[in-house]
This record gives structure tokens, sequence and C-alpha cells, in this order.
């Protein structure tokens, strides 16, 4: 790796190694731009720190899309995938959806390998601080172990890192944008600096319990599709059905609603703890329960984070069944739930407190209104889901070696793509 100085001139630096960060780089180096991109552990790019999966209603169509303008996502979920389903199957091909299950480690040493070999493409482990601009021009990025770096253009992709903040209960329990990770100091401020406005969003996690621990008698097995269902290669099967990894579906119970009533006050989201709303409709257990008092039961799907015999193979997720609660409490619940008994815990769910900036601030481009040749990516927009960030870098990517190199603007209509459907709707509707 090229060891970086203040004298290097990049075209193109892109702050942050998720989803987001790593379709722009790779966009960007395609398109000849000299890219370098800044994250501050290179094991763990494009990290799955949640769902361990990728694709969905709508989310698939974006992946789909991804794939066909030379982006990574589609190729790497391929790649990794231990199961694929079609959804919808029932209905017209307009909401037909694939959705792929995903070994966790696969997929990160798949991007590292992407990263790796693109040309043009430099790596760096460090921290950004600030951003520097003159003129209302982006002229560098300050980082932590190697001082100024110039550059024509920036993205950030700073995901929940942003001063976040992991709350379980009534107390927070460190700064970091994932529970084992910490959290960016001084970028948002940079940020804030140069005119941008920002506010605070919260997500969250499920607990992780522990495969052998799980009846899976009591429970709906939820096996993948048969037949040629890929993101790549839509008309080839690369994962046969009897190689794929079986998901399972239960539900909450009577018993599991009035263990969450009877501590609502417990939870950070009631307490008075957390009072940053979440970035679009994905609530925690606690919060649908509470929502939807007449609602006997709510799905949980129980999902494997990696194949068996993998490095995550002992790891299931509980797909719906977010909490935060402290962490007594949360075995109390998952306990009532048919088949999960006796699970296991081996993590605890989680919130994350963390700062966004207001995206009708960005153009279409994704370039900020404020700051000229300064991108913003991913879920510090104010959106979630690898989905819809890895979307929103590909655009970020295009349109920043674009600016760099002197050529136009790339932008996609609503009525062409459901990336511009998206992006149109994230920079326009303002709340």
């Amino acid at each position: 790796m090229a060891k970086t100085t203040q004298k290097t001139k990049y075209d193109v630096v892109v702050v942050g190694a998720g989803h987001a960060g790593c379709e722009a780089a790779v966009a960007a180096a395609k398109l000849g731009a000299r890219t370098l991109l800044i994250t501050s552990t290179l094991t763990k790019v494009a990290t799955l720190p949640c769902n361990p999966s990728v694709g969905g209603p709508g989310k698939g169509h974006l992946v789909r899309e991804i794939g066909a303008l030379g982006g990574i996502m589609a190729d790497v979920v391929d790649q990794s995938a231990i199961q694929l389903k079609e959804l919808n199957t029932s209905k017209g091909p307009a909401v037909r959806a694939y959705r792929a299950q995903i070994d966790k480690p696969s997929y990160n040493s798949n991007m590292l390998a992407v990263l790796q070999a693109t040309k043009g493409l430099e790596l760096l482990e460090d921290e950004v601080e600030g951003v520097e601009a003159a003129r209302g021009t982006i002229s560098g990025v300050q980082t932590k172990g190697r001082g100024l770096i110039s550059t024509k253009t920036v993205i950030v992709c700073a995901g929940t890192f942003l001063n976040g903040e992991i709350v379980v209960g009534d107390r927070v329990v460190r700064k970091g944008g994932r529970i084992d990770e910490g959290s960016v100091v001084g970028l948002t401020e940079s940020l804030a600096k140069l005119g941008l406005k920002h506010g605070r969003l919260k997500t969250g996690t499920p607990a992780r319990i522990a495969r052998d621990s799980i009846d899976y008698s009591k429970m709906e097995l939820a096996p993948g599709s048969d037949g040629p269902v890929s993101f790549s290669y839509p008309d080839r099967q690369i994962v046969p059905l009897a190689d794929q990894e079986p998901c399972y579906l239960t539900y909450t119970t009577p018993a599991t609603h009035e263990i969450v009533m009877r501590n609502l006050k417990q939870s950070p989201v009631f307490s008075g703890m957390i009072t940053e709303r979440a970035p679009r409709s994905c609530p925690s257990l606690d919060l649908k329960i509470a929502n939807f008092p007449d609602k006997d039961r709510h799905p949980l799907f129980i999902e494997p984070e990696g194949r068996a015999d993998g490095l995550d193979g002992e790891r299931l997720y509980i797909q719906g069944g977010s909490l935060a609660f402290p962490e007594d409490i949360q075995e109390e619940i998952i306990h009532s739930v048919p088949g999960l008994e006796n699970a296991r815990f081996l993590a605890h769910g989680y919130a994350v407190v963390y700062d966004y900036f207001l995206p009708h601030q960005l153009k279409q481009t994704l370039e900020t209104k404020v700051v000229q040749s300064l991108y913003f990516a991913g879920q510090m927009n104010g959106t979630t889901g690898y989905e819809e960030a890895a979307a929103q870098g590909l655009i970020s990517g295009i349109n920043a070696a674009h600016k760099a190199l002197g050529k136009p603007e790339f932008t996609l209509d609503r009525a062409q793509a459901y990336i511009g459907v998206l992006i149109e709707d994230l920079v326009t509707k303002h709340h």
C-alpha cells in the first residue's frame, strides 16, 4: 500500500467503508478517478452489523439495479449467499423480489478482495477528523494519523458512527457506532462549520442466540427457493437447494406481550432515555407490541449468520426481535417465544443513537448544496438498510468521479429506476 502524505493529490476520497463507501470507491476508481478509501479497520469493510440478509421487496430491486450499473453488491451477495429465495411468487412479476441469507464472514472477505483488486483504488486505515474547504469547494480531509490529505472531491459515508452511542436499558453502554467499534468524534462538528445541518436518529439490533439451543420442532421451516435465483445471474441457480441453510419462523405469544408491557418503562424508547426517532418503519419489538395492542402475535424469523460449520455458524439472528431492554428482561421476553424457551444468548440487543445530516441539503447527485464537491451517502443521510446505502454509494461515486474528471452529472429519474425513486424522495421530501 502506497504511503499517503500531505502532497498526495486524489480525485476522490471516500470516508468510511460500509456498503455505501465500498460502492462509491469502486465506482469512482473504475471510472478512472484516482481514489482513496479511508476506514479505521480494513478487515471490517462492508460489515453486516445487523441482519444477515440482503434483498427483499423493493430492496432486492435496488441490488439488481446496482449490478446492472456495474456496482459490486450483487456479485458479492451471490458469492456469499447461504440461502436464496424468490418472494411473492403468487403475485405479479412487478412485486416479486429476491432475498439472500448471507454468510457474514464470507461477505466481508469477498468485499475486501474486490477492493484490493480494483485498479486505481488505494486503501488507508485511519480516521478522518474533519473536512477542509476553501471558498465553498472541497480541498481535503484532515486525518488522525496522516494529517491533511488533499483531494478534488470527498464522499462521506459515516453510517451510524458520527457521535454514536450504544444504549441498553437506562444507560449508555459505550460510545460507538456498533457494539464492538468506537464512534467518530469531530467529523460532525467539522461538517457543521461548513454550514450543513444535522440531527440525531436511533436504530437497534436484536439479540444473537446459539444454534444448538433452539427447539426447531416448535417452529415452521422457512426454506430457500429451488431454481434459478441469484442477483447477478437470474437465469441460473448458484446455490442448490440442498446446499442452502434453512431459516425458521416462530411467533410471539400473549405471554411475550405481557412481559413487554409489564416492563415497558425499562425500554429506553419508552423511559425517555432515547427521544430520537428511527429513520424508517422498522420498529423494535416493544414498539410493535405497544402500538398494536389488538394484535396477538408478531412473526420472528430465526436466521443463521453463517454456515453451520463456518466461522459464525453458531450465531442465529432474531429477525423482527430488536430489543434494547436490560439484558435480563431481554432474556425473559425471548424465552417466552415457542422454540426459544432455552435459547442461549451469545449477544444481547442494543440501540444506537447517532448523528445524521438532513438529506434535503443534497442534490440528486448526492452532492451537498452548501459545499461543492462534497457528497454524502448511506445511513448518515437518514436512510437505513444495506441496499439503500449501496445504491447511494454507487451514485455518489459516479458523480464524484465525473466532477473530478470534468464529466457530466449522472442521475436516475424515478421513471427509470428504483434508485431514482429512492434518491428523489430522499432529497425532496423534507419533514
